[in-house]
């Protein structure tokens, strides 16, 4: 792993973890109730924090898929009171399956949401035929290593990626249960909310993965077509095209939400933040 020098000074962030799940490996369980939430949340920004990531979903691997409505259940009490508490930009930056979720929440006009960030996602399920079919595919299925290697490079990083991030998402996959595998494919199948991305004001950024083959360029063409505002970028690669491309991603979502070119040397003040999903 090659290390890049810091960037200048007032060009770099603090950003603060805030998971308000009940299986995250440092803090799983901490912030469960709204209230402890808010608190740990303030307190980070006291303590010089300039982002705060708010995540409702674990991704260490083998944790238990979450339905849409647990993720939305586990973020919509925080958001609220968390946007009254401290004084940051409420942005969101949702990638993948995470994309209706953000869009729901985008939608509630309470929030006052800043320029937000769509990556690799749909409003629609992208998969309507797999998920249908994967209640009727046997679960050992999704456990064969052959499955995860296709997954790997057709799907997730895609064949030309490096050798150290294929090796890396084929090991975790190998540790998801089967069952988790069927079940998170299975989840997105009655997905569909394109009703409310059509009520939402803020600002959109939509990357587009141009070798995507989870969400297919319709799903990023529908959320284009049903938004008010929304400018769509394509980036070369593949679906974990935040992990595989991920500088110039930052370099447009920094754009898009905080009003900068990256190559700018002027930068907003270090009070101005946001939430990412």
């Amino acid at each position: 792993m090659s290390l890049r020098p810091l960037p200048p000074p007032g060009r770099c962030r603090v950003m603060g973890v805030l998971n308000l799940t009940p299986d995250s490996f440092s803090d799983g369980g901490l912030h469960a109730e709204p209230r402890q939430a808010v608190e740990a949340a303030v307190a980070m920004v006291e303590q010089g924090a300039g982002l705060i990531d708010v995540g409702a979903v674990s991704t260490r691997p083998g944790a238990e898929p979450v339905p849409p409505e647990a993720e939305w259940e586990r973020l919509a009490p925080v958001l609220g009171p968390l946007r009254s508490a401290v004084d940051v930009p409420l942005s969101l930056v949702a990638e993948s399956f995470s994309g209706p979720i953000a869009i729901r929440l985008l939608a509630k006009k309470e929030f006052d949401f800043a320029p937000s960030v769509l990556c690799a996602t749909f409003c629609k399920s992208p998969l309507p035929v797999l998920s249908r079919l994967a209640g009727y595919m046997p679960e050992k299925l999704f456990g064969s290593h052959a499955l995860s290697r296709t997954v790997v490079d057709l799907w997730v990083t895609g064949s030309g990626a490096e050798p150290e991030l294929v090796g890396k998402a084929q090991e975790l996959l190998h540790r998801v249960a089967p069952e988790t595998f069927k079940r998170r494919i299975g989840i997105v199948d009655d997905i569909d909310v394109s009703a409310e991305l059509k009520t939402v004001e803020a600002p959109l950024l939509y990357i587009q993965a141009t070798r995507d083959r989870v969400v297919f360029a319709d799903s990023g063409a529908e959320i284009v077509k049903q938004a008010q505002n929304i400018r769509l970028e394509k980036v070369d690669g593949s679906h974990m095209i935040l992990q595989t491309r991920p500088e110039k991603c930052a370099e447009l979502i920094i754009e898009h939400i905080l009003g900068t070119r990256f190559s700018d040397s002027s930068q907003t003040s270090s009070s101005a933040g946001g939430i990412s999903q």
